[in-house]
C-alpha cells in the first residue's frame, strides 16, 4: 500500500479479499493503521515513516501462511463432514472474520479432538443464535 511516497506492507494474502484492492487509512499519533473497507477491522499497523521511497514491512507479512491454514481447514472440515449445520457455521465464520482464520481453525480443531460431540453441540448453538 502506498502512502506519501512510501510502501507499507499488508499481511500476505489479506489484500486478495478486498474489493478493488483498496484499504482505508487511519493515522493516529505516530501510527498508520490499514483498515479493511467493509469490516473496518485493522489489517496492519506500522510506525509512520517521514522519509520518501521507503518500504515499511513487517517480517510476519512475508510469510505465506495460507498453506498451513488450508491444512487446518481440511482437518476441521473432515471432522465435520457429515454435519451440514457445522459446515455452514464454519463457512460463515471464516468468511465473516478472515483475519482470525488461523486462530479459529486451531481452536475448533483442538476442541473437536478433545470432545467431538460437545464441540458439535456448541457449534450448533452458535449457529442457531447467529453468534
Amino acid at each position: 500500500m502506498v502512502y506519501q511516497s512510501n510502501r507499507y506492507s499488508l499481511p500476505l494474502g489479506s489484500y486478495q479479499s478486498l474489493p478493488n484492492n483498496r484499504v482505508l487509512i487511519d493515522i493516529s499519533e505516530e501510527e498508520l493503521h490499514l483498515i479493511h473497507p467493509q469490516t473496518l477491522e485493522c489489517i496492519a499497523s506500522h510506525s509512520m515513516c517521514y522519509s520518501k521511497g521507503q518500504l515499511i514491512q513487517k517480517s510476519a507479512h512475508k510469510c505465506d501462511c495460507s498453506k498451513q491454514i488450508k491444512g487446518l481447514k481440511q482437518e476441521v472440515y473432515q471432522a465435520i463432514t457429515a454435519d451440514d449445520i457445522a459446515q455452514a457455521f464454519m463457512d460463515q465464520l471464516l468468511t465473516k472474520y478472515p483475519r482470525y482464520r488461523r486462530d479459529q481453525l486451531q481452536i475448533i480443531d483442538a476442541l473437536l479432538q478433545q470432545n467431538h460431540p460437545l464441540t458439535l453441540q456448541a457449534i450448533h448453538a452458535c449457529y442457531e443464535r447467529q453468534l
